[in-house]
């Protein structure tokens, strides 16, 4: 061979090789600019429509390249409850759908926590308490959340028929699972998730209605929940018949409406009369940190129990790290790119993911926690001193520490060359004084929980499908974007009511700084107690409260003759004005001598926070 045989072929050999590293590297580029987005589109159409083809045709319009396809695109569309899918988009894409009228809101696929149980017993819902197994066994749970463990002695189907005829589910629990008829139904969802079964491996719980059947969609892995697969199992789990939907995820802090799974598809569920009951979340008891805000869904929060969760801090820690010691780092000595005050408290974005890795990191604040579980850390210590009896759960090994252990750690970490710790998992003690005394409304809401006197309320505060029309028309959606959600296209927003309007027990209006005010809220109540009955109101203010305000009830009497008998009332609200950032409650209680129906009412500027 010649030599110019031999820089020829050396030629053809670079040439492939350059070819080669470019389309890898545009091809790497890509997928790196792609992010899992959702696309929400609201109700399903008419029965002709066809949503996967119009996914695919909306795909289509804005994938303008050889390099991906509508199906490498496309993740899971969403089309037996309600109208829209997941897809891998780039920021350029994502912009094109979100422009487009079919489409209500595109919003990132973001983890959502696993929040927190109800200890049944503790409210006074023991396993003694008198049933109604044909009304509890014709019920159907589902339950969304971190799987199931269909062996337990909980779920053993014994007793029990066949189940009622309006499932229109399937047992797709996966590899190893089986379905009985108490757990009548299961799903998973791997392309989210990442699990291969419906199966749970990390929490222990007892249902309060051990009669009810469960149908069980796992949409949580050790990492956290996708929103999509929370909107994926929303979307089977109405169409599948459900009668409630039970959720303990969230987001840290409440999201828009239309940019939350969960609202979303509680939305479609109560549409159907499918009540979503949700946890209320677990970054309080701070202002503004309520995750699941939307009226149409039943929130529940947590109150003080009689079990604190101790693992030497005070976090609901549920991982093993079986006794081995690891690396102790402080944030501040993790970062690169942060300053030392940021990185101290281990603000998000700020922790090196190389320099943490395989170690447990020390935060100065108690939410830099999710910081060093999104940076990979192996665990993190953290300190809280405002609320010492207030336990957060985590994704991963975690505690907190009160101020004065948190110093001691830290001197122990500045004096050791080679600083090791483990963490613990967390244990259960009684505790004695549960429920904690409460302060203003913002603590306690409506009150404590009573389930045996709730199915017996004496008075309740209905709202249908056209008041939750109302309160997305008060709140600023527009006549197309409501009748996407609806599904109803001769809704005209004529916005002439206030989102306070809404049929809703409790009442909150924002007021001006330092201005007087007058703020009327109108209700209307059913008789579901006694046939003749006559309620009176009673305001109760606390002493600082009633200097500033001043509230009256019209009328102050309701007088019934008959069951599912409606009245209205007014409520009115004076006051003086409020100085900046601050509010005042009351509460308000209708009272026939045997029924007690409490509303509690909150006059605030904190504008941007709750």
């Amino acid at each position: 061979m010649g030599k110019c045989g031999v820089l020829l072929q050396l030629y053809n050999f670079f040439f492939i090789f350059i070819l080669i590293t470019l389309i890898s590297f545009f091809c790497k580029a890509n997928n790196e600019d792609k992010k899992i987005y959702i696309v929400y589109m609201g109700a399903l159409q008419d029965k002709l429509y066809s949503p996967v083809s119009h996914h695919y045709n909306i795909l289509q319009s804005v994938i303008n390249n050889k390099s991906s396809s509508v199906e490498d695109s496309l993740v899971r569309s969403y089309t037996r409850s309600f109208n829209g899918f997941a897809a891998k988009l780039t920021e350029e894409q994502r912009l094109k759908i979100e422009s487009m009228k079919e489409v209500i809101s595109v919003f990132p696929d973001k983890l959502l926590y696993k929040q927190t149980t109800m200890s049944w017993d503790f409210m006074g819902f023991d396993k003694k308490v008198r049933r109604n197994p044909s009304v509890e066994s014709d019920t159907i749970i589902g339950v969304i959340d971190s799987g199931i463990w269909p062996e337990s002695q909980s779920f053993s189907d014994e007793g029990f028929g066949p189940p009622p005829n309006k499932w229109k589910g399937a047992c797709n629990g996966g590899q190893n699972f089986t379905c009985n008829n108490k757990i009548i139904g299961a799903r998973f969802y791997p392309t989210m998730s990442g699990d291969n079964s419906t199966r749970d491996d990390e929490g222990t719980a007892r249902g309060g209605v051990p009669s009810a059947r469960i149908a069980a969609y796992k949409v949580c892995s050790s990492r956290g929940c996708t929103a999509a697969a929370v909107m994926a199992a929303f979307d089977d789990a109405i169409s599948d018949g459900v009668d409630f939907i039970t959720i303990s995820i969230g987001f840290a802090g409440a999201v828009s409406f239309d940019n939350d799974p969960v609202s979303i598809g509680a939305f479609h569920a109560i549409e159907k009369g499918i009540l979503t009951i949700n946890s209320a979340g677990n970054s309080g008891p701070s202002l503004g940190t309520v995750s699941s805000v939307a009226p149409w869904i039943m929130t529940v929060g947590a109150s003080t129990t009689n079990q604190r969760m101790i693992d030497k801090g005070s976090s609901i820690n549920s991982f093993k790290l079986n006794g081995t010691t690891f690396p102790l780092v402080h944030g501040k000595d993790t970062s690169t790119k942060c300053s030392s005050e940021m990185s101290s408290i281990c603000t998000d974005g700020c922790l090196d993911t190389n320099l943490i890795k395989g170690k447990i990191v020390l935060c100065d604040f108690y939410r830099g926690t999710n910081e060093a579980f999104n940076a990979g850390a192996l665990g993190c210590i953290t300190t809280i001193d405002k609320f010492e009896e207030f336990s957060s759960i985590v994704p991963f090994p975690a505690s907190v520490l009160n101020s004065s252990d948190y110093i001691m750690l830290l001197s122990y970490l500045n004096s050791t060359k080679n600083p090791q710790a483990t963490i613990l998992r967390s244990e259960f003690t009684k505790d004695s004084a549960a429920p904690s005394e409460s302060y203003g409304e913002f603590d306690h809401g409506s009150g404590h929980v009573n389930p045996l006197q709730a199915i017996n309320p004496g008075l309740v505060y209905e709202a249908f499908e056209e008041d939750y029309i109302e309160f997305l028309c008060s709140i600023g959606y527009d006549n197309n974007r409501v009748r996407l959600i609806t599904g109803h296209n001769n809704i005209t927003c004529l916005h002439k009511r206030s989102p306070k309007d809404l049929n809703y027990p409790s009442m909150t209006a924002e007021v001006g700084v330092r201005k007087s005010f007058s703020i009327r809220f109108r209700r209307r109540v059913k008789n579901v107690g006694q046939g003749n009955s006559t309620y009176k109101a009673k305001i109760t203010l606390s002493n600082s409260t009633s200097l500033l305000i001043g509230v009256k009830v019209v009328p102050e009497v309701l007088s019934f003759k008959s069951l599912n008998e409606e009245k209205g009332y007014d409520l009115i609200v004076n006051g003086s004005g409020l100085s900046e950032n601050s509010m005042v409650s009351a509460s308000l209680v209708w009272f026939d001598g045997i029924y007690s129906v409490r509303s509690p009412i909150v006059l605030h500027n904190l504008k941007g926070v709750i």
